[in-house]
């Protein structure tokens, strides 16, 4: 793999005020909206500003979610670059094996080009099964191929059509065509499969940050990097436009100001002239500006994403075409800043009882309050019910989750849950926190990703 790092310089030298990126900074963590994670700041090929939020870091992969289909999209990008396959191609002539014997008039008409602009037609996919290629060729098709978006349909075909033209699985193929040119570690990259082997599109890909702008400035340098040339510009120029209008003639909610209705092969276009981005859920933004010759890219859990958007066009309002004096101050000031990043954890009391249910869910009142002047640590517990056991004798404290009202100690009870180790957790992390004992952010991060997702505990540690 050869990787080259991104020339690293202050957000003047390439026209953008040291104190704009800061007031993104304070939107991002003081607005409300989200939960930022990573950000990286790319213009005229160098970084200007790049931070993580602690327990986050630059090497660590990020669940990419919808984000996922723009790399499966480039794959299929590259196919078409070498010649494999054809965007007009129709879907029955790639699996002629797998087609209906009497195929419909618009599954005749479905290309390879519709699967890519979600213009399938399909409102309904069929449920997963290992034949899955096959089931969706026998799938209803209700609109004409091209003309009707319907999100989030058809994406699995990427991988099947690339598997079929060129005999590998997306990984493989991607390796030595983008991979190990763009300089994306293979190795830190996690992708899941569905079950007959073919990777799972729509949203199965997790990569770090740098990974998704690496990607996007193929895209930002028309499909050529350090000289070579990954993607055709032509296609280039038909992902990153409008293939399909996001807003169907019946559609009946209101399109927000903020939203450029218009979608590319895996790729949304976005408010500012000519500029687009890879999406995913939550958050999972890297945006492309090509006026400004920029990229914002993004890793985060926000609950109101677009608000992330409208973020990056007040700091838009704020670039200069010219590189700006140097304002030492300020951008050691923003270095600092971005070197301390962390997400935060705002100090409760997670043994007192949830707002206005009486001390009656989970563990007893008195009972919490016991174990909290014994135990003093400081915890967000992102759940309606929980509580917190006082350690039997001769056993480290542990912690305990609750469904219901009822209260532990008595088994006879509504709400009674096994503890953390019966039921194939790590309750390592947790019982050192709440024996007061230091640990890093990591090792709490660690612990999170070890707790069943039906109870959606979430642990930080404050202060430690």
């Amino acid at each position: 793999m050869k990787r080259k790092d991104f020339p690293r310089v202050t957000p003047e030298s390439v026209g953008i005020p040291s104190a704009a990126v800061e007031k993104l900074l304070d939107t991002l963590e003081f607005g409300g909206f989200t939960e930022p994670h990573g950000l990286m700041i790319y213009r005229h090929g160098k970084v200007c500003a790049e931070g993580w939020w602690s327990p986050y870091a630059a090497g660590m992969r990020h669940a990419q979610m919808s984000h996922t289909k723009t790399y499966a999209g480039t794959a299929v990008g590259i196919a078409v670059t070498e010649g494999l396959v054809k965007l007009d191609d129709r879907l029955i002539d790639i699996f002629p094996d797998l087609a209906p014997e009497e195929p419909g008039e618009y599954l005749k008409k479905l290309r390879v080009q519709d699967v890519m602009c979600m213009g399938a037609g399909m409102p309904r996919m069929p449920r997963q099964e290992l034949d899955w290629v096959r089931a969706f060729l026998a799938n209803e098709i209700v609109y004409e191929p091209g003309t009707r978006f319907i999100y989030s349909t058809s994406c699995e075909l990427q991988a099947a059509i690339v598997r079929r033209v060129s005999g590998l699985g997306l990984m493989d193929y991607l390796k030595p065509r983008l991979f190990d040119k763009l300089g994306i570690d293979t190795k830190n990259l996690y992708w899941a499969r569905q079950g007959d082997g073919c990777e799972f599109c729509s949203a199965g890909l997790q990569a770090t940050t740098e990974d998704n702008l690496r990607l996007m400035a193929l895209y930002l340098q028309k499909g050529v990097w350090e000289g070579e040339r990954i993607l055709s510009e032509e296609f280039v120029r038909l992902a990153t436009t409008t293939r399909i209008s996001t807003v169907n003639p019946d559609d009946k909610r209101p399109v927000p100001e903020n939203i450029n209705p218009g979608y590319g092969f895996m790729l949304w276009m976005c408010k500012p002239e000519d500029s687009y981005r890879a999406d995913g859920l939550g958050g999972q933004y890297t945006v492309v500006l090509p006026r400004q010759d920029m990229i914002i890219a993004i890793t985060e859990n926000a609950a109101d994403p677009f608000r992330t958007l409208d973020a990056f066009w007040e700091l838009l309002k704020e670039v200069r075409d010219q590189p700006l004096p140097e304002d030492e101050e300020a951008s050691r000031k923003l270095a600092r800043r971005m070197q301390r990043l962390c997400v935060p954890a705002e100090p409760v009391a997670p043994l007192g009882p949830p707002p206005g249910d009486g001390g009656r869910n989970g563990v007893a009142h008195g009972q919490r309050q016991r174990v909290l002047r014994e135990h003093p640590v400081r915890l967000r517990l992102q759940r309606r019910h929980h509580g917190l056991r006082p350690p039997l004798p001769g056993r480290p404290p542990a912690l305990y989750l609750y469904r219901g009202r009822g209260d532990p100690d008595r088994p006879g009870q509504h709400g009674r849950q096994p503890p953390l180790e019966r039921r194939g957790l790590r309750p390592g992390p947790v019982q050192r926190l709440l024996a007061g004992r230091r640990h890093p952010a990591a090792d709490v991060a660690a612990g999170q990703r070890h707790v069943h997702p039906k109870d959606r505990l979430r642990l930080q540690g404050h202060g430690l």
